[in-house]
């Protein structure tokens, strides 16, 4: 057990159990900030609509913790300790919340058992589920059956899961749209010797969350491409990896920190602000499709832009559904990707298309953080 898990069982043990009388609570489990994007706007409209709720916020990954252990909508944000009977029964014993939220797929089963032998309400939010999940074994499937509603992405995920006997399935679309549109709505504002640069040729390619494995796709494309203004941002900004990407980038190019805008080539060694950045993109190249898996494709693809990425990318819903309607690409080396983009920056109708087909998803996946909301709140916070 790690340091941030000892602290939540010290925590745990110095308060006193919650009264069925006491303050509505609803406690909401992520497994790192990924998910926890996926599910923030529920919890903001939990708070909205329920304003004197009181709601935890658990993470696994510090990933989750470090950077919303101070988030001003939880009341109170843990690390989960580890899924033993005895944690379970502490952690369910102390704070007996009136439902809980799960995102995507980090179950911890003593914890949910114990959940159920009390008949606490349990929603699983963002399902998306193939044939080959362990947990369709028992004992796992037959907890899950107990839960209160699963909320699912897409139509086959609720087909499967009712083939399994499963019936408490609402299938709504995926909560991280909502997010995605509502970052779109509060872009960053920059400096405007950065937005003069960012602004600076009439095409800009962001390179976003990218790996040494992409490398071999964006040094031949920014090579032939000299009148583009190519944007990189690592997945790992650190020093180390910046200057490891550069040995392999072998080409000048400017550092954000150093607010060097003399380059062509701009590497972003700094978090935070690569959704914004693809609000000045003519293309989007998502990193990791030739390692474990892309990176998030909706907050790129809510700027109407077309997406390029590795072949590593069908864990992901939404990206199979770009490449289906053909706002998406697959490329597997950098003549690939150079082809496309020419193709696109030739046939301007093309390029039209695939922001209209991008503008008509969103418009299609918008609102499942409001349906599970309001379903939610009549389940368990009304009458």
């Amino acid at each position: 057990m790690y340091l941030g898990q000892q602290m939540t069982i010290k925590w745990l043990n110095g308060i006193q159990p919650k009264s069925i009388s006491e303050q509505k609570t609803i406690w909401m489990h992520c497994s790192s900030l990924g998910e926890f994007e996926q599910g923030r706007m529920i919890l903001e409209g939990l708070r909205q609509q329920l304003p004197d709720i009181y709601i935890y916020l658990s993470f696994f990954s510090p990933s989750g913790y470090e950077i919303r252990h101070n988030w001003v909508i939880a009341n109170k944000v843990f690390y989960l300790p580890v899924d033993t009977e005895a944690n379970a029964s502490l952690i369910i014993g102390k704070l007996r919340p009136d439902c809980i939220i799960l995102v995507k797929y980090d179950f911890w089963w003593n914890l949910l058992q114990k959940a159920s032998d009390v008949k606490i309400p349990v929603y699983l939010v963002a399902a998306n589920f193939n044939r080959d999940r362990y947990f369709f074994k028992p004992p796992f499937i037959h907890i899950m059956k107990k839960w209160k509603c699963i909320f699912t992405i897409r139509e086959n995920t609720a087909l499967l899961l009712n083939s399994y006997g499963f019936q408490h399935l609402l299938t709504v679309g995926d909560p991280r749209t909502d997010r995605v549109i509502a970052i779109k709505n509060q872009i960053k504002e920059f400096p405007k010797n950065l937005v003069k640069y960012l602004t600076s040729k009439p095409q800009v390619v962001v390179y976003g969350s990218v790996w040494e494995s992409d490398l071999h796709v964006i040094n031949p494309f920014i090579r032939q491409n000299p009148d583009i203004l190519h944007i990189l941002v690592p997945h790992d900004v650190s020093p180390e990896n910046v200057h490891t990407l550069s040995k392999i980038l072998d080409q000048p190019f400017s550092l954000l920190s150093k607010e060097d805008y003399s380059s062509g080539i701009l590497m972003v060694d700094k978090i935070g602000i690569l959704s914004s950045l693809y609000n000045y993109a003519t293309f989007v190249y998502i990193g990791g499709g030739f390692g474990k898996g892309i990176h998030n494709t909706l907050e790129a693809a809510v700027y109407e832009v077309p997406l390029f990425f590795g072949p590593r990318y069908t864990s992901f819903p939404e990206a199979i559904e770009f490449v289906e309607v053909g706002a998406g690409f697959v490329v597997h080396d950098g003549n690939e990707f150079i082809n496309k983009t020419k193709h696109l920056l030739r046939h301007q109708e093309d390029y039209i298309m695939i922001g209209k087909k991008l503008h008509d998803y969103f418009i299609r996946h918008q609102g499942a953080s409001q349906k599970i909301i309001s379903h939610i709140i009549r389940e368990n916070f009304t009458g």
